[in-house]
């Protein structure tokens, strides 16, 4: 019974729910392009509409060269402008960037590029392979993670990925195409 019952839904639901995402979609698409808050500033009413073109350049390995050309073109765009919100997040941040803190970290940032040298200068003494284009990732890394978390994570030492570093230059390198 249950069968039969679902062998005529079944054709009816899968009407309804193609019906039900392609309003959304264009819902979506109107919103977009004549509701949405950011809808005054300049640029391709296309690229307003729907996030297509950003996930191709995207995929191409190429948005932030269109996205460049894109804003020399209309020479206005949101990211151009401090609005009231992004103004109180720069001034949280600035005090970290003074020439004071800097000093204060100045140790921290040059420890990374010295231990990345030694660990290079080490491995090559041992004359076996060595893939230099994993090592300054390793630096880049570690620094991130002793400046952000106050603890590095450890690739240097252990001249291997940590899990969480793999998995960021997994994603990363899956949002470009070459």
């Amino acid at each position: 019974m249950q069968d039969e019952v679902l062998r005529y839904l079944r054709p009816a639901l899968k009407g309804k729910c193609s019906t039900s995402i392609t309003l959304f979609a264009r819902r979506y698409r109107v919103y977009n392009v004549l509701l949405h808050p950011v809808r005054k500033f300049l640029g391709p009413k296309l690229r307003a509409a729907t996030r297509v073109s950003w996930c191709y350049h995207q995929y191409r390995g190429r948005l932030q060269s269109r996205l460049l050309q894109l804003h020399i073109q209309t020479s206005s765009s949101p990211t151009g402008r401090l609005t009231s919100g992004s103004a109180a997040s720069f001034r949280l941040l600035a005090h970290a960037f003074s020439k004071s803190a800097l000093r204060k970290q100045e140790p921290i940032l040059q420890l990374y590029p010295t231990k990345l040298l030694d660990r290079l200068s080490h491995e090559c003494h041992d004359g076996g392979l060595l893939n230099i284009a994993t090592w300054p990732t390793f630096a880049s890394f570690d620094l991130i993670g002793h400046v952000s978390f106050g603890e590095n994570f450890g690739c240097l030492d252990a001249d291997n990925y940590a899990p969480f570093v793999r998995a960021i230059t997994a994603i990363a390198s899956g949002l470009t195409f070459t």
